[in-house]
């Protein structure tokens, strides 16, 4: 608000231009993170906890043989893939951790815990594949490929918080179980499944919600087999909407 005073002037600017760079700021990291800090009034610094949590990796399939296909014309088409993934994330209470490339790493039970995390990040799963369905339909509507997408779930103890050094870090989960989730996303290719998740996420989920045993699979960088599940949980809508490949 203008005033004749010079100094409230220039305090007023300085507490709009404030707000807007807060706004800003709060689209690279999560908001509960930075609301914890200043009611806290703890530093941004390195440094982590053990928590378990449930990660989820989501990427585009196909997307190398796309891209080269429609040149420029692609990067739209993986702007509205990322901005479905975010509010789908962040309507269930999850914390989008990074974006590589075409790829979406999101976790849940962090930094506020989540006594439900595995179930709400199925929900989020199920609720991007609906968005990747709709948008699919779109660009096929527009004489442009059809595009899906594949995600893994997986729950389990992790080292999540500030990873980096003294002057720059990320809010981040670092651990074998986010590595476990990364490699389930990938082995959606080989069951034909849209969602595929671990034995340890499908342990923590209620008893409604529809699972389907699929099978045994050893994923690299492990020795032993971990049992994976598919979500039918809208399974047919969501594959009659998709090219499975």
């Amino acid at each position: 608000r203008r005033s004749h005073l010079r100094e409230i002037d220039q305090l007023s600017t300085a507490l709009v231009r404030m707000a807007a760079g807060l706004a800003d700021f709060a689209k690279f990291i999560p908001t509960d993170l930075v609301r914890g800090l200043v009611a806290s009034g703890m530093r941004a610094e390195p440094g982590g906890e053990r928590r378990e949590l449930t990660v989820l990796f989501a990427d585009l399939a196909g997307f190398t043989a796309l891209s080269e296909r429609l040149g420029d014309q692609v990067v739209p088409i993986v702007g509205s893939f990322l901005e479905l993934a975010s509010h789908a994330i962040e309507a269930e209470g999850g914390t989008v951790d990074k974006f590589i490339g075409d790829a979406v790493m999101a976790f849940w039970g962090a930094p506020l815990d989540d006594a439900q995390h595995a179930e709400h990040a199925l929900r989020a799963a199920i609720a991007m594949q609906q968005a990747m369905a709709r948008l699919s339909a779109e660009l096929q509507a527009r004489g442009l490929p059809a595009i899906h997408m594949r995600i893994g779930l997986h729950s389990g103890r992790v080292v999540v918080g500030n990873v980096g050094s003294d002057t720059r870090f990320s809010y981040t989960a670092i651990g074998d179980a986010v590595n476990l989730a990364a490699r389930l996303e990938g082995a959606n290719k080989a069951f034909g499944s849209l969602i595929l998740l671990s034995e340890a996420t499908a342990s923590q989920l209620p008893k409604e919600i529809s699972l389907r045993p699929l099978d045994e699979v050893i994923v690299k960088g492990k020795s032993e087999p971990i049992r994976v599940y598919r979500s039918e949980e809208h399974t047919s809508e969501l594959q009659s909407h998709h090219v499975i490949s």
